[in-house]
């Protein structure tokens, strides 16, 4: 089959969206959320009119100690199943590659780990492995701000930045738009957003358990970080994932905590895949 490769113009996003929906088994809400940030590239493999593959390149910043770069945040990688084993993802990545110059990596986050070798054939390489790490506490509720999806989530966005720009750590920083709908994407089904006077944190009740998809601490520290966890989850156990070096630690009535060792490495020379924590359930 002939394919032509190029970006998708605003007048097919129609496509696009329908395309993430079928893929992603995902409801149509998730899908126009998917496509809301501005600053976005969808690249897209068509075969006449009929849009078969696509992947979409988002635009953010890489804040440093070295300085600020510039990143692409790929996602959304889908082929209609009928065109799929063509090549198609490879061809879309690589004329993403050929009109990008000016950024300096692109990272993505695999949802499971067989999708892992697709990037690595695009010369993607792990960078950030994640951690799960189970946590045994006992409630101690405290004032909150807990956030839902039909919330205004724009206070916990500045204080999440107000957090990583305070505890001096290296991250990605998306634009307001791009946040949004990555938050909004994990509240639609059941998710919360908590902002606390030194953290926030995203996660969901199940099974009688907090799981923990994505906290930041003023300190980043395994007291903090419990002590956080503590203040909203009604349960006294807790999965937390994190995209650093995690090791177990026993404090003296013999429950499980973590330590956290801070892993600082300038994105500016990362040229592979950095493995965020969101949307990664592996």
């Amino acid at each position: 089959m002939n394919y032509i490769i190029k970006t998708v113009p605003k007048t097919d996003i129609h496509k696009a969206i329908a395309l993430f929906a079928v893929c992603f088994d995902s409801d149509s809400r998730e899908a126009e959320l998917f496509f809301e940030p501005d600053e976005k590239i969808v690249i897209g493999a068509y075969k006449g009119d009929t849009l078969c593959s696509m992947l979409t390149a988002f635009k953010c910043t890489a804040v440093t100690s070295d300085g600020d770069g510039n990143a692409l945040y790929m996602a959304g990688v889908a082929t209609s199943p009928q065109h799929r084993k063509q090549g198609l993802f490879h061809r879309c990545f690589e004329y993403l590659l050929s009109i990008s110059q000016g950024y300096d990596f692109v990272f993505c986050i695999p949802a499971t780990k067989s999708l892992f070798s697709l990037y690595r054939d695009v010369g993607m390489d792990e960078d950030i492995p994640i951690k799960k790490v189970e946590i045994i506490f006992q409630p101690e509720p405290k004032e909150i701000i807990r956030l839902g999806f039909n919330d205004d989530i724009s206070e916990y966005i500045a204080k999440t930045d107000e957090l990583y720009t305070k505890n001096g750590r290296c991250y990605i920083k998306k634009n307001h738009s791009l946040a949004e709908s990555t938050i909004k994407s994990f509240l639609l089904y059941g998710g919360k957003a908590v902002v606390g006077s030194n953290f926030t944190a995203l996660y969901r009740l199940e099974d009688k358990k907090a799981v923990v998809a994505d906290i930041i601490t003023d300190t980043e520290t395994s007291a903090s970080i419990t002590d956080a966890v503590k203040s909203f989850s009604p349960f006294g156990k807790a999965d937390i994932t994190l995209p650093i070096n995690v090791k177990d630690d026993f404090i003296s009535n013999a429950n499980k905590i973590i330590a956290v060792e801070k892993k600082l490495k300038s994105f500016l020379n990362i040229t592979g895949l950095y493995v965020n924590v969101l949307y990664n359930e592996m």
